[in-house]
């Protein structure tokens, strides 16, 4: 049997219990996101946590602005579920 190459990174971050206790308080208003609702699962804390890395890291790239170079596009891309009007991405 062939194993697919999976493009994610298991990775640990300790948080303090307050940031994961805030990102459960955003799963309802979360679930209730059309867009999200798109991706067809449901919302956990985890998925919150990983929607906050996404747009905290894009906020940082934009402040950084040109300083900043995008990394050349892999041929292999982790998979999408869903892709909402404005552009942002709600991953597997």
């Amino acid at each position: 049997m062939i194993r697919k190459r999976s493009m994610r990174a298991d990775t640990v971050v300790r948080v303090p219990r307050e940031l994961i206790e805030r990102a459960a308080r955003l799963v309802p208003h979360l679930e209730s996101d059309q867009e999200l609702q798109l991706v067809g699962r449901g919302i956990t804390t985890a998925a919150v946590v990983r929607l906050a890395i996404m747009h905290g890291l894009q906020m940082m790239e934009d402040e950084a602005g040109a300083a900043m170079e995008a990394p050349e596009p892999r041929a292999e891309r982790e998979p999408v579920a869903a892709r909402s009007a404005s552009g942002r991405a709600f991953p597997l």
